[in-house]
């Protein structure tokens, strides 16, 4: 048997945690980080309109197949729908009941329509966004969020930490246009979150940047 080996840990202390109830006042600043989530998610989803209205204004066959795309992502809706009320008339989830077996074959029907579409606009989606002016659209973006992150338009949200919701946001947001069926989600506010925080050593004014040396977590006893 192999002899083990020995590890060290070494623990730094570096802060304090309240050992009473999370004061209101950090309770107040995660629900306002939250809030600017779903502002952002909000903004997003406005310019996305906007984005894709100016391809249908500028290619007439995105526009028509977009058209066409809409109608058939309604009827999908409307077919759950119907599925709901299938299942609950036929007191059964079971997919080979007759009634909910005709509703599957319609969604199934329509999913096959909208694939069809979705692979037929590719082209004319490209074609489209050689049309459209895509610097005023994404400076306009650009500038909402910024807007948006301004410390008077998140009732006081720190900077440090609506920088980084604006960051994850970003990442998040990247995901999405890698998968045209993905969509950023709304969060309701449940009291959790997070805060960030960012060192600076105030007893050298000839340093510009944040961060702190290491023996600042590590002070001598």
């Amino acid at each position: 048997m192999a002899e083990a080996k020995a590890f060290t840990t070494r623990v730094y202390k570096y802060g304090a945690v309240p050992l009473g109830p999370f004061p209101s006042e950090g309770v107040d600043q995660l629900f306002r980080a939250n809030q600017l989530w779903n502002k952002l998610v909000e903004t997003h989803n406005e310019h996305s309109e906007y984005y894709d209205q100016a391809r249908r204004d500028a290619d007439e066959e995105y526009n028509t197949l977009s058209v066409e795309l809409d109608n058939v992502e309604e009827r999908v809706k409307k077919a759950f729908t119907e599925k709901r009320n299938a299942r609950m008339k036929a007191s059964s989830r079971d997919a080979d009941h007759p009634l909910v077996k005709a509703v599957n074959d319609k969604i199934d029907v329509l999913f096959a329509q909208r694939r069809e579409l979705w692979d037929g606009i590719k082209g004319p989606r490209v074609r489209a966004d050689k049309l459209i002016d895509k610097d005023a659209l994404n400076t306009a973006f650009n500038f909402a969020v910024r807007d948006a992150q301004r410390k008077d338009n998140t009732e006081g949200l720190d900077s440090v930490t609506a920088n980084e919701v604006a960051r994850n946001f970003k990442e998040a947001r990247s995901k999405v246009f890698q998968n045209p069926r993905s969509k950023l989600r709304f969060h309701r506010f449940d009291g959790t979150g997070y805060r960030f925080y960012r060192f600076t050593d105030e007893r050298d004014k000839t340093i510009k940047t944040d961060g702190v040396n290491f023996e600042f977590f590590t002070p001598s006893r």
